[in-house]
């Protein structure tokens, strides 16, 4: 595309985009450095890797307006990032990401996910103690003149727990 003065606004815009390159279906992609990243509106600002060209507005997911039942990638200032940019309307979105700072599931709504190796480990430590009480529990026997007084008590039922393994716990299709 040549620059002359009858180029419109548009016609300049995607020479910019595209680098001079002709692209017949309006659809470009490019690389680009996260400059800012607001999470509120779910879009970032970038600068296209072949130019000092800067875009604002760039979604992280396709409905910014909400993040419910949505998966967002919220990537790292200074990461890398590869966007699809729709040269009619002049809006893009990030379809993948060097380096990622957040990702929130469904809204986030539940929390962070467990970190399944110290839940595994503390819920070990809690089952050893409560262990130790049943066992000294079961032994216990009170000191009376008369004699023992558990001499006519009916015998503990109580059980040992088994110690969680983290195959208790895990879902192994999701991992972090």
């Amino acid at each position: 595309m040549a620059i002359s003065k009858d180029s419109s606004i548009k016609d300049l815009i995607l020479l910019l985009v595209k680098g001079g390159d002709a692209i017949t279906t309006g659809i470009t992609v490019f690389e680009a450095e996260v400059m800012s990243v607001s999470k509120g509106d779910n879009t970032c600002v970038v600068k296209k890797m072949s130019s000092e060209l800067e875009f604002e507005g760039i979604r992280l997911v396709s409905n910014t307006d909400s993040t419910e039942g949505n998966t967002v990638f919220y990537p790292q200032v200074g990461s890398i990032v590869s966007i699809v940019f729709d040269t009619g309307s002049l809006s893009g979105f990030v379809t993948a990401t060097s380096q990622t700072e957040e990702v929130l599931l469904n809204g986030g709504e539940n929390g962070g996910l467990v970190m399944v190796e110290i839940l595994v480990s503390k819920l070990n430590v809690i089952e050893q103690k409560l262990n130790d009480f049943i066992s000294e529990y079961k032994d216990h026997n009170h000191l009376h003149p008369q004699g023992p007084t558990t001499a006519f008590v009916k015998p503990s039922t109580l059980t040992s727990l088994d110690k969680t393994k983290q195959d208790d716990l895990e879902n192994k299709k999701v991992k972090h």
